[in-house]
């Protein structure tokens, strides 16, 4: 069994973190569908595989739909969420 680093646990407790965060957003009304269908596919990816290229492609697709929309009241949360998902694809590197 292989044995499981420093670094990985970090990166795992971080990805747990935005998993429940993820989740809690999931829970709000407020935010636009197109935002929710994303927040989805981040809960799902980072609970299936946590390497820097799933975490890229996650951040590129909830920045892009936050940038492509006028709600501007969920942006500061979503926004808080793509800062953790960039610190994560750092600890990850």
């Amino acid at each position: 069994m292989a044995k499981i680093t420093k670094k990985q646990m970090i990166c795992k407790t971080m990805a747990t973190e935005i998993v429940e965060e993820a989740e809690y957003l999931l829970e709000d009304h407020t935010i636009p569908k197109n935002v929710i269908m994303v927040i989805r596919k981040v809960k799902d990816k980072l609970n299936n595989d946590l390497c820097s290229l799933e975490v890229s492609t996650i951040l590129y697709e909830l920045e892009e739909t936050i940038n492509n929309m006028n709600a501007t009241e969920c942006r500061t949360v979503v926004w808080g969420l793509i800062s953790k998902l960039e610190t994560l694809k750092e600890k990850i590197k």
